[in-house]
C-alpha cells in the first residue's frame, strides 16, 4: 500500500508505520498512501504523525476525517515551525479549521475584541500599554505597542 511512496529513509518510514497501522482503518491507510505520494516531505509527514498521534491524546480521533488528516499532513510535510506549534499545541488544528473561523469574515470590532482577548491572555504580568505607541494605532485605532510598565 505505501510502496508508491518516495520515501528518502525508507526504514525510518517502515519503523513508524507499524506504529500509525492499528489507529487507521483500510480506507484511511489507503488515503494517508495517497496523501504522502503527492506531499514534499513524507519522511517527515509521517514522523510527525507520529510523533503527534503518540504523544497527543485522543489524537487518533483525528484520523477519521479525511480533511483533518490532509491538513495535519500539509503541515508536518511543508512547516516544522507550524509541526512544533501543533505538538505543544494541538487544540490549534481544531481552532483552525473549526467552520466558524475559517470561513467567517470578521467585522473591524469582532476582530479587535479578538486580538485583545488573546493578547490579554498571554502578556506577562505588569505590562500596559505604552503612552508613546508609535505603531498604525492612529490609523486603525486596534494597535498598540507593549512595554513594561514602571511599578
Amino acid at each position: 500500500m505505501f510502496s508508491g511512496v518516495p520515501f528518502r529513509h525508507p526504514a525510518r518510514a517502515q519503523r513508524n508505520l507499524p506504529q500509525l497501522e492499528p489507529l487507521l482503518e483500510p480506507a484511511r491507510r489507503e488515503l494517508l498512501a495517497a496523501l504522502l505520494r503527492h506531499s514534499p516531505d513524507p519522511d517527515q509527514a509521517l514522523a510527525c504523525l507520529e510523533r503527534f498521534l503518540s504523544a497527543t491524546e485522543g489524537a487518533a480521533a483525528t484520523l477519521r476525517s479525511a480533511s483533518r488528516l490532509n491538513a495535519l499532513l500539509a503541515v508536518f510535510a511543508n512547516s516544522g515551525f507550524l509541526s512544533e506549534m501543533l505538538f505543544q499545541r494541538p487544540d490549534l488544528l481544531d481552532e483552525a479549521l473549526a467552520p466558524p473561523s475559517l470561513y467567517r469574515v470578521l467585522s473591524a470590532e469582532e476582530l479587535k475584541t479578538s486580538l485583545e482577548t488573546r493578547s490579554d491572555n498571554r502578556r506577562p504580568s505588569g505590562w500596559r500599554p505604552s503612552s508613546a505607541a508609535t505603531c498604525c494605532a492612529s490609523r486603525c485605532g486596534t494597535c498598540s505597542v507593549w512595554r513594561r510598565w514602571p511599578r
